[in-house]
């Protein structure tokens, strides 16, 4: 069966599908599934090959027994556990609940086929009794990053230090008119969209937070007035 109507309540999560497959590769199966039609519950899948299934495959028994005991089922999801695939083959599954108004609508699965790693396991553990040199790879400005920062004072103290990092001075040296700099660079950033940022720069470069939020401030208004300015060219 090649494509079924899908719940349009569920038609906004097909995206999500796709970016759960661009990030989790091949050996990845993700499946949508409509709870309004059990007998053709599938409406995308991809990477089928784990499973041979189509979309218009029906729900599987997992899915049938939550739906069952769905009055129990208080849990936005149900991580890593096992699945078994085409051959009796074992995956490592996880399936996402999708409500709407408290109703179960829909759910996302994922399964996974790590046959893959074990066959590189004993590749790795060859590899770990050889020196292995790390790739650097070179600084490129135009190259997307991104820092997991735990909080708003590491986000401050990382984006001061990426800025840092292009100029020859540590952060005692700098002067006024510097740290003025910086605070430009940052709110270009996006930093000052954090509440607590303005906090954090300050501490961190040695500055009165009035005097930051102060700059923050002009900076702002300098912005708008060139995107009014933009608008009139047009």
């Amino acid at each position: 069966m090649g494509k079924l109507n899908i719940n349009s309540k569920l038609q906004k999560y097909i995206p999500l599908v796709d970016f759960l497959e661009a990030i989790l590769g091949k050996n990845s199966e993700i499946v949508l599934h409509d709870l309004e039609d059990l007998d053709h519950s599938i409406v995308a899948i991809r990477n089928n090959h784990i499973s041979n299934r189509e979309v218009g495959a029906p729900a599987t028994d997992l899915v049938l027994r939550i739906l069952k005991e769905s009055h129990k089922e208080e849990r936005d999801f149900i991580a890593n556990y096992r699945g078994i695939g085409k051959f009796n083959k074992a995956l490592k599954s996880s399936t996402y609940f999708i409500r709407e108004e408290g109703e179960l609508i829909g759910m996302i699965c994922v399964n996974t086929d790590e046959a893959v790693f074990d066959g590189l396991f004993s590749m790795v553990k060859k590899l770990q009794e050889n020196f292995i040199k790390e790739e650097i790879v070179p600084n490129n400005e135009n190259m997307d990053s991104e820092n997991l920062s735990l909080s708003i004072e590491e986000v401050a103290h990382e984006a001061i230090s990426d800025v840092l990092s292009t100029q020859n001075v540590s952060i005692e040296y700098l002067k006024q008119q510097d740290k003025l700099k910086i605070i430009e660079v940052l709110y270009l950033k996006g930093i000052f969209l954090l509440k607590g940022a303005v906090v954090e720069i300050a501490k961190a470069l040695g500055m009165s937070e009035a005097s930051v939020y102060r700059y923050v401030q002009i900076i702002k208004r300098q912005e708008q007035e060139e995107n009014k300015s933009k608008k009139t060219k047009r």
